[in-house]
């Protein structure tokens, strides 16, 4: 923004100025240097004083003579808000996939929050990984110094476009599996983007709020812009992290009894926790209010940390839940373990502030959870900030702990975990299959190849995934058990303590050779003609728990003072099998297909109910309501024998990711997600839009979900009185959301004659309904 000077001459600064054309460097009111020219004719420059005259430069300072060649240009706009579509913008920044931005923590990395520490983002995540790419991308802005985390910036519309340039700048040599490029980038990929503002984005304070760049042109980080881009949105300071007790605080006054009356604690400002020990009945009553509108959530912790802790979180016009906190997503606890009682999410006025309040009272000790004791409780807050939709809490988050003082006579003893048959602690076990993360176990479906379903081919985990990712290394190891026929998917076998020495042997075992189908291994040192995916092994160990019992892998037992050994070696007793996961009813055929030579009905969907068989035991009733018209509707009332949740999808090319579904469980409403390929997002309360939504069990057994949904809406896929693509799912037994083994599948299906034809194999990758992303990371 400041003048070029051409034809300069550089004098000792004793050397005089004209005082008309005098260029002067000054600090401003916050320490900043500025150029500050002084009023005078601008195109009049006083004669260079003759060489001879020129004193000897005895000092680092300088005066200097030139002439301008350019004018001052406009000055950019101030702030975001100044900015209007078909601007030209230049910024140089971090270059960032909105998927680990919206996550909070690098996929590859969950220890360092994505803002903080973009500079350590490997090119690998960022390029290779398809949740990643598939998520688009922003260029950050410059990092805030007051909360040390890097300002939102621009999103970028053309995706291959920062692909392409991001492989041409890293290399396959530093583990980036696609990139083309010999130079030196491996994390914190930096480039100078230039571009057209195509939308200036909704205002908001995350990714969507930013201004889209279209047309955009990526260079290397070392082209400097001519005028720099305005900066966009920061995030607010986040509150003063709370690692002590609420005696730093404020304390209940000295002596005063939590259990016959209400203590109250602030955890922030405007957001205070009031409990109380209920001694008669062993139990805690919280009330959490929060000065504005927002979800809100409490949890009891073991480490201060996300993963592993109990959460209770609830939303106006909502009931608080209980959740399982996982490194990255959460699940919802089973029905039987939904205990809070007295539980509401209110919103009240305090004059003209709305005030959100969550109340619940929740047993002190529980089956597989986290105990509340006498003394000290490690435990997490966050909360939504503006935000209704349960979600990422951004800064609005930080661990604390309480002093419950009480006698704790009354709570009951922790019951002890269901014990597997045959198997005690101590037990030695030997046991040869696959070793699989448990990430990508929870997951669902690998990491490193999202449409396999993770049990069903283990021998298509590449190495490069169970070895050099991160997230897939800090979450443990299991070994597989044999292939269930029934299902065609393997069972859970037994986890294993000692991760570094499963690290160890995998990595002595596979093989840093490239392959077409499947990332390298960037750790691995085996022999070039050892396998690069599905990594087998025989692993002896002693039982050190037997686990909560559980199909999942916490119910599994865990192994100590294990050995790695080759897969070859045979066990002289082989181990019991553990859990594996039930099988579906039968076959799955293509829902409504015709038998050979009969013709499909010819039957109208807007004037009478049409139905279609699923699957054996799973069928699909709708009706097409006014279709012609701009808010015509479609019913829908699935049906299943059994007690179970149940899903239906709107889809676009008959896979998870893009899609629109609807999922309900029997002890709550259907409500509608917008499935990702890895997991799920409840849509916000203006799109949940179902009207007659209801879940039923009748008493002959069977699980009932009705619902009416508008044929179009804004932001989702169009339901048209034609043929539609859809996927279908049910959770077998289960009645807890989640992931959904053997029973899923995908169709099209014509509403407007109900006639359905099969679409294959049920796809792989299609449902995965297991966790919501990065809450209390």
């Amino acid at each position: 923004g400041t003048p070029v000077l051409t034809d300069i001459q550089v004098l000792d600064s004793m050397v005089a100025c004209d005082p008309n054309i005098m260029v002067t460097v000054e600090a401003d009111a916050v320490g900043n240097e500025c150029l500050i020219r002084s009023a005078g004719d601008n195109d009049v420059v006083a004669p260079p004083p003759m060489m001879d005259d020129i004193p000897t430069v005895t000092d680092a300072t300088a005066a200097v003579v030139a002439t301008t060649t350019t004018t001052v240009a406009a000055p950019p706009p101030a702030d975001v808000s100044d900015l209007m579509v078909g601007d030209e913008i230049c910024i140089t920044g971090f270059i960032m996939d909105t998927f680990c931005i919206n996550r909070g923590t690098l996929l590859d990395a969950p220890s360092i929050v994505t803002l903080q520490n973009p500079d350590l983002h490997s090119y690998h995540c960022l390029l290779d990984v398809p949740v990643c790419v598939e998520s688009g991308y922003q260029v950050l802005g410059e990092k805030d110094p007051s909360t040390g985390e890097y300002c939102l910036g621009y999103r970028l519309e053309e995706t291959d476009t920062v692909v392409a340039s991001g492989r041409a700048a890293g290399s396959v040599e530093d583990g980036c599996t696609t990139c083309t490029g010999n130079g030196m980038g491996t994390k914190g990929y930096r480039a100078t983007v230039k571009g057209v503002i195509k939308d200036l984005g909704d205002g908001s304070q995350s990714v969507s709020g930013q201004p889209l760049l279209t047309n955009i042109q990526i260079l290397d980080a070392s082209v400097e812009c001519a005028t720099p881009a305005p900066k966009t949105v920061c995030l607010e300071p986040p509150p003063a992290e709370i690692t002590t007790t609420p005696a730093a605080i404020n304390p209940p006054i000295e002596g005063e009894d939590c259990s016959s009356d209400f203590c109250e604690t602030t955890l922030t400002e405007g957001y205070t926790l009031k409990y109380k020990i209920n001694e008669a009945d062993a139990t805690v009553t919280m009330e959490a209010t929060y000065k504005g509108e927002a979800w809100l959530g409490i949890a009891f912790s073991e480490d201060e940390r996300m993963g592993g802790s109990n959460g209770i979180l609830g939303s106006p016009g909502g009931v608080p839940q209980k959740y399982r906190l996982n490194q990255g997503f959460i699940e919802i606890l089973s029905p039987e373990e939904q205990t809070l009682t007295e539980a509401s999410v209110e919103t009240t006025e305090d004059g003209d502030q709305t005030m959100t309040v969550m109340k619940f009272t929740k047993p002190l000790v529980e089956p597989n959870q986290i105990p509340i004791t006498p003394g000290e409780n490690k435990m997490l807050w966050a909360n939504g900030g503006e935000s209704t939709t349960i979600g990422y809490h951004s800064n609005n988050r930080s661990p604390f702990s309480l002093n419950l003082n009480f006698d704790g006579s009354s709570a009951p003893e922790p019951q002890p975990a269901v014990e597997p048959p045959s198997l005690k602690v101590g037990d030695e076990i030997c046991t040869t299959g696959f070793i699989m993360d448990t990430f990508c176990i929870n997951r669902g479906t690998l990491l490193d190849a999202p449409s396999i379903v993770t049990l069903q081919n283990p021998d298509l985990h590449s190495y490069h995934c169970l070895l050099d990712v991160g997230v897939c290394i800090n979450s443990g190891y299991q070994v597989l058990g044999e292939k269930d026929p029934s299902t065609g998917e393997y069972c859970l076998g037994y986890r294993l303590e000692e991760t570094d020495k499963v690290v160890a042997a995998g990595r002595a075992h596979g093989t840093t050779k490239s392959h077409p189908d499947f990332f390298k291994c960037t750790t691995c040192s085996g022999p070039d003609d050892n396998p690069i995916a599905g990594y087998r092994a025989t692993v002896k160990g002693i039982i050190k728990e037997l686990g909560d019992g559980s199909q999942s892998v916490s119910g599994q037992p865990l192994l100590t003072n294990i050995q790695m050994t080759d897969a070859s070696e045979e066990c002289a007793t082989p181990a019991p099998q553990t859990v594996c996961l039930g099988s579906p009813d039968g076959a799955a055929p293509g829902p409504g297909t015709p038998s050979a030579g009969e013709k499909a009905p010819t039957v109208d969907c807007s004037s009478v109910t049409c139905e279609t068989e699923l699957t054996e035991g799973y069928t699909l009733r709708h009706k097409l309501n006014n279709p012609a018209e701009p808010d015509g509707t479609i019913s829908m009332e699935l049906i299943y024998e059994g007690d179970a949740w149940l899903g239906i999808a709107f889809s676009e090319d008959e896979r998870m990711g893009g899609s629109d579904g609807i999922l309900g469980s029997p002890d709550g409403i259907p409500q509608k997600y917008r499935l990702n390929q890895g997991f799920i997002e409840i849509m916000p309360p203006d799109e949940q839009t179902l009207t007659e939504a209801t879940m039923e069990t009748t008493e002959d057994g069977k699980t009932v979900m009705r619902f009416t949904k508008l044929l179009v809406e804004p932001n989702h896929i169009n339901v048209t009185a034609g043929v539609n693509k859809m996927l279908w799912a049910n959770g077998g037994d289960s009645t807890t959301i989640g992931y959904h083994g053997p029973t899923k599948g995908s169709f099209s299906i014509d509403l407007s004659s109900g006639a359905a034809v099969a679409v294959g194999a049920a796809n792989k990758g299609a449902w995965l309904a297991h966790g919501i992303c990065a809450f209390f990371a």
